[in-house]
């Protein structure tokens, strides 16, 4: 039929999401998410932290206060929960949170917006007047809320007043291929047709939040084997990597004793995107540096950069290195970003890895900013461009970390959900 099986990542994934879906609901009921006001401003649906750290501990979802800050951690992370102005992660102190279902924002999460999708149209067909979902037989299997194609399609749009038939099956062929209906025997992809389709996942099994520490657990070996892979194959695999290794298999922008550095050597050689075809080829290291760093001087990739300015970690630290100039045209602080008054404008943006990586270049301390970036690259297709500086990475500040702290964080990741910062048109600072 085409479909792909359901990946290890996602089943963990969708675990998380019904376990935050199941405690949004059980918070609502139980008055824990309401309106709230703070200095004569109003915050629609949402929840005070400590209150519910104390409201878990209350209704034996954890049995004490880290298991509930770590718990409402991990749903933070996955985008579940958000500090209703996005300062904070989640911290068990009198400030405010939000569920994304609460304020729409789960729909900046490709993931997140399918599986919500799939709960608004579960919820349409279980209660529906016309018993679409229901009991059926067929060749002497019983196959228990299940629903015919066609049917599940009327009542959607039928429910949403949707005249377009064609983008209700849409969300339907999507729901499948994202593994949270199928056909009952995985014979068809979905088709508005009298044929037997159930979801795959049980949105109303009863679970804890502390099932979600189990969740993280079972999941976190995989991750880091995942991570270290992608580690060892360099630049080449992970193009969002701060930092370039020598041949000794040292940072040329960081001190050897640094606490986050992988200890396997980068290869001297990274992968871009050839236009007009599907496969990447290698290039030198220097050569891909020179290609998309600033600099327009012909010879800045065989002569070492200016390090003249003590302490300046855009530049080098290595006399021999092959790093271009940075692209910033004057150092920024962090103090210029977060003035108020400052020309600075958010945007959110979300990339996702391709068998590549997601095609952009960090350096910088404290902002770190980007670099470069691979024009047929995801992240330039997502908009990102050079000079940009990382705020958030999924909802974690990280504004105030070097770029190599960030590209760890990002090594983990498959898809990123970023807000970065950068100057008005006509006001440019960096």
């Amino acid at each position: 039929m085409g479909r792909r099986k359901i990946l290890m990542w996602d089943a963990a994934k969708y675990e998380i999401f019904i376990i935050g879906e199941q405690l949004r609901i059980q918070m609502t009921e139980d008055s824990q998410v309401k309106d709230r006001r703070y200095h004569l401003r109003k915050y629609r649906k949402c929840f005070i932290g400590r209150e519910a750290v104390d409201w878990l501990l209350k209704r034996y979802h954890v049995q004490s206060r880290e298991e509930a800050i770590r718990g409402l951690q991990i749903l933070h992370e996955n985008g579940l929960i958000h500090h209703v102005v996005d300062e904070h992660d989640f911290q068990d102190q009198h400030l405010f949170y939000r569920f994304a279902y609460d304020d729409n924002s789960y729909k900046l999460n490709k993931d997140l917006a399918s599986f919500y999708r799939g709960v608004d149209i579960y919820r349409m067909l279980k209660f529906s007047a016309n018993n679409v979902m229901r009991d059926f037989y067929h060749k002497g299997i019983h196959y228990k809320d299940a629903f015919y194609g066609s049917d599940a399609v009327d009542c959607v749009t039928a429910a949403e007043g949707f005249p377009d038939r064609d983008a209700i099956i849409k969300d339907f062929r999507d729901l499948l291929e994202k593994d949270i209906i199928k056909h009952v025997t995985d014979d068809y992809h979905f088709t508005y047709d009298r044929l037997i389709y159930e979801f795959n996942l049980d949105f109303q099994k009863p679970c804890l939040l502390h099932d979600v520490l189990d969740v993280k657990l079972k999941d976190k070996g995989r991750n880091v084997t995942r991570g270290d892979s992608d580690a060892s194959r360099g630049w080449g695999s992970y193009r969002g990597r701060g930092g370039t290794r020598s041949s000794k298999g040292h940072d040329s922008l960081s001190s050897t004793n640094d606490p986050l550095d992988c200890e396997e050597p980068f290869e001297l050689v990274g992968k871009v995107h050839l236009k007009g075809s599907k496969k990447a080829i290698d290039v030198p290291r220097d050569s891909l540096d020179s290609g998309m760093g600033a600099s327009n001087d012909s010879n800045a990739s065989n002569s070492p950069p200016d390090s003249g300015k003590e302490g300046d970690d855009n530049y080098s630290l290595a006399s021999q290195s092959l790093e271009p100039r940075s692209v910033l045209i004057r150092p920024v602080t962090l103090e210029e970003l977060e003035d108020p008054d400052a020309p600075i404008v958010k945007r959110f943006l979300q990339i996702q890895r391709d068998e590549i990586g997601f095609g952009f270049v960090l350096r910088g301390s404290s902002p770190c900013y980007v670099q470069a970036v691979d024009p047929l690259g995801p992240a330039a297709k997502a908009g990102m461009k050079v000079r940009q500086f990382i705020s958030h990475i999924n909802g974690d500040e990280v504004i105030r970390l070097n770029h190599k702290q960030v590209s760890h964080i990002i090594a983990k990741l498959d898809i990123l959900n970023i807000l970065i910062l950068m100057q008005r048109s006509g006001d440019r600072i960096s």
